[in-house]
């Protein structure tokens, strides 16, 4: 089974890490690795083994993975992050369950270091249903800092949608409608650690604050006529705390959250600022919604 390992990236301080990190895994694999982007540190061309595709100018993670699945010929995509670094073994486990072929994605857990209060926040808010310490399962959605699909079934719905200019939610909106082909499974022992540069408040603030503006154009999908009616100015505006506070306290009914309990004022501020960033998301534009000429 070949695999195309795809990294996009733009000035990640832990790119190199990410790139020796899937070097050092298991030759029992026979997989590629392309990297996407902008090489600042003029590095790339050391490493023999990478493919690299320059973008020459600042390129959106959606566009980017489309980029190197173009540049590909593995019969699996793995998407792995320039802020992951994946411990030897790790493409072994993720790659393992397409023995089934109605598996068509699978994704890994999420780790990180504990000992940075912020990163621990970050980490929680968004990927709190995808921890290391989950449960091998069915899902319907997952993240693409550590995930696995088919390269027939992502060709077949043309990849993410790379209206999305931020990383703001454009992997759960092509699992939507990737989930409709066949199974998809998360593995948590196939994970990685996820390090972001997100070290203080602001940064929390301003990736939550994006998060909101530019992913609520999957709520907008929907159409369910509550998520239409909750996720408007008016609503998003009005119920703003219930809704952070009431995100805050799910995050932390899972057990394995309980440990990290001393973030959760990070957390609360966090799930407000998305709220804040929906508040002004463009997605309210019904024309904007309506646009799906990249899907």
């Amino acid at each position: 089974m070949n695999v195309s390992i795809i990294i996009p990236t733009y000035k990640s301080p832990t790119l190199l890490e990410a790139i020796e990190s899937v070097i050092n895994q298991s030759n029992l694999i026979d997989f590629e690795i392309i990297v996407v982007g902008v090489d600042e540190m003029s590095s790339m061309s050391r490493y023999k083994q990478v493919k690299f595709v320059n973008t020459e100018e600042k390129c959106p993670p959606a566009k980017a993975r489309n980029i190197g699945s173009t540049n590909s010929v593995g019969e699996i995509l793995v998407f792995l992050d320039s802020d992951c670094v994946a411990p030897i073994g790790w493409l072994e486990k993720l790659i393992e369950p397409f023995i089934n072929s109605d598996i068509i994605a699978v994704g890994g857990g999420v780790k990180f270091f504990i000992d940075k209060y912020w990163v621990v926040a970050d980490n929680l808010s968004m990927f709190h249903s995808f921890l290391w310490t989950g449960d091998y399962k069915k899902v319907t959605q997952l993240p693409s800092l550590n995930l696995a699909i088919r390269k027939n079934h992502f060709i077949s719905i043309n990849g993410f949608d790379e209206k999305f200019e931020f990383p703001s939610g454009e992997d759960f909106e092509m699992m939507t409608r990737l989930s409709q082909l066949g199974q998809i499974i998360f593995s948590p022992d196939a994970w990685v650690f996820h390090k972001p540069q997100r070290s203080n408040l602001i940064a929390l603030v301003r990736h939550s604050f994006l998060q909101g503006k530019f992913s609520t154009k999957i709520l907008y999908n929907d159409k369910n006529i509550i998520s239409k009616m909750l996720f408007n100015r008016i609503s998003i505006l009005f119920f703003a705390v219930i809704f952070a506070l009431v995100r805050t306290i799910v995050i932390f009914s899972n057990k394995a959250a309980l440990k990290y309990f001393y973030v959760f004022p990070a957390i609360f501020i966090s799930k407000l600022s998305w709220c804040v960033g929906a508040f002004f998301s463009p997605w309210h534009n019904k024309e904007n919604i309506s646009d799906k000429s990249n899907l």
